[in-house]
């Protein structure tokens, strides 16, 4: 199997059309790569109640209420100061963090 172009073009035109990363297609640095096998074993998708388990239920309304969208400028610059207001949570694995 090999790197298809359609693929990645499919895959940036879904970024484009959707609400949420619409506004990131033009920060992306977009790479590939021809590869002979898939490069990761397996994947599994599991659905839990929490990903950080903080011992506390949150609803629909209240994450809504808390809901704040910020420009890639202003995470820039909150990562850059190291604003102490906001806390990044980095929920990548340690492969994930190494690529």
């Amino acid at each position: 199997m090999t790197c298809n172009d359609g693929q990645l073009e499919a895959y940036l035109l879904f970024i484009e059309q959707n609400t949420y990363f619409c506004d990131l297609k033009e920060e992306m640095l977009t790479k590939k790569t021809s590869v002979d096998a898939h490069q990761f074993d397996k994947m599994i998708v599991r659905y839990r109640q929490e990903i950080v388990a903080l011992g506390k239920t949150v609803t629909a309304e209240q994450i809504k209420d808390a809901d704040k969208q910020i420009s890639i400028d202003e995470l820039k610059r909150i990562i850059e100061e190291e604003d102490e207001e906001w806390a990044i949570l980095d929920m990548r694995n340690d492969y994930e963090r190494q690529l």
